[in-house]
């Protein structure tokens, strides 16, 4: 059996990496971000409630709109945008608000989507702070979870993403 420095470099290791955790759920440019699904935050929305997190994906944008999907469920969550709490981090101009960014970018819907005036940015990556439980309204404990207001137009939505970082691919 070798004990030598090597075999207790391993045992480090391996020591280090079960207290790590899985390295996989953080994203490697920016530590603080869990890369997490919708699907994964509205499956586990007790648990994502506060969690910051980086979500993959699209955005629809436009009158009363401002929702965020994937691939890993039809359901999308809201995006909160505050102007000055929101940055994009890529492209030529780093820094850039979020709002900015999507009034630059923004491209309308096809005619085929009823001549609506929401526009779609794909290959999107948004980090921030998920919201699962609305903190401005108090319920009754009689009240079931299922007739409970959601979050953004109407509270149609399960979840919101109050977002602090942008990032697209090949972000011009």
């Amino acid at each position: 059996m070798n004990t030598g420095p090597s075999s207790n470099c391993w045992v480090v290791l391996i020591a280090l990496a079960r207290l790590l955790g899985d390295p996989s759920a953080l994203t490697p440019a920016n530590s603080g971000y869990e890369i997490r699904t919708v699907q994964e935050i509205l499956k586990a929305a007790s648990r994502m409630d506060g969690a910051r997190v980086e979500v993959r994906g699209k955005i629809r944008s436009g009158f009363e709109t401002s929702i965020f999907g994937d691939d890993s469920t039809p359901r999308c969550i809201w995006l909160k945008f505050e102007r000055s709490k929101c940055a994009v981090v890529n492209g030529k101009r780093p820094g850039e608000g979020c709002l900015e960014l999507l009034d630059r970018l923004s491209k309308p819907l096809p005619a085929a989507s009823g001549g609506s005036t929401l526009f779609e940015l794909d290959h999107i990556i948004v980090r921030g702070v998920v919201l699962t439980v609305r903190r401005d309204i108090k319920y009754s404990k009689s009240l079931p979870k299922s007739v409970r207001v959601g979050f953004g137009h109407l509270g149609a939505y399960p979840a919101e993403v109050r977002v602090e970082e942008v990032e697209m691919e090949n972000l011009p």
